[in-house]
């Protein structure tokens, strides 16, 4: 209780609260039920996210199972030393995240369930070039982050985006967005989903059972359903020669 405790206070100490500079922020659903944004998802946190971020209340083997994963595919995200019953741990120690980012990357099994869906999305969308920071990069939606962006070979390098308020007659200039300069492998909307399906997976992470829970409440409203029309018939039999 005591780690899970201080795993999300460590969250809430690498994605503090947004700031004013919130004003741009694309809300999301999620489809919990696409198997195929899963996989999608569960590859590119393989390839971005492990190395700093582990899933620490997550397992390899409900993972295998749940998105129906292969195990030459396990092997490929995770490598071939992975076992089933272990959980997911991020390779970079706690002591070499504090070296270089000043704080230790957190654990991602929750991230989705503090902070919500469509924080987590609009987060990693939103860094953009900052020469002044150590690395190169800021994020209008949670500025001053320690985060690097990891996602860059992807989208590219975003510029920021100006614009100008006056808040009790004092004049502001705020980034409220970003601009792609299409150096990325992906377009713009590519990009987007690619970060929805991220998302989607850590939104899994977050809650395994849904997948099943979801499933089993159709079966569960057909049943209830059905017993009602019996119970009505029923009634109706009992009550046919009641004046």
């Amino acid at each position: 209780m005591k780690k899970g405790a201080a795993g999300l206070l460590l969250i809430v100490s690498f994605f503090s609260l947004a700031s004013e500079n919130q004003l741009y922020f694309e809300p999301i659903s999620m489809n919990s039920s696409d198997p195929d944004s899963l996989r999608r998802g569960v590859k590119l946190y393989s390839d971005y996210c492990l190395g700093c971020h582990g899933l620490q209340y997550q397992r390899y083997g409900r993972i295998k199972q749940d998105l129906k994963l292969t195990e030459p595919q396990m092997i490929k995200y995770f490598g071939p030393d992975f076992k089933n019953s272990d959980v997911i741990d991020g390779t970079i120690s706690e002591k070499a995240g504090r070296k270089w980012f000043g704080v230790s990357p957190p654990d991602l099994t929750l991230v989705t369930r503090l902070r919500g869906d469509s924080w987590v999305y609009n987060y990693l969308r939103a860094f953009y070039v900052d020469p002044s920071r150590p690395f190169g990069v800021n994020n209008f939606i949670y500025p001053q982050t320690s985060m690097p962006h990891v996602l860059e070979p992807l989208q590219g390098m975003p510029s920021p985006v100006y614009e100008q308020l006056f808040s009790n007659g004092e004049e502001k200039i705020i980034v409220t967005g970003t601009s792609s300069g299409g150096s990325g492998k992906l377009s713009p909307k590519e990009y987007d989903r690619a970060i929805q399906d991220l998302v989607h997976f850590l939104d899994y992470v977050s809650e395994p059972s849904k997948l099943e829970r979801r499933s089993l409440g159709w079966w569960v409203i057909g049943f209830l359903l059905l017993l009602t029309m019996i119970v009505w018939a029923l009634k109706k039999e009992y009550w046919r020669d009641v004046h």
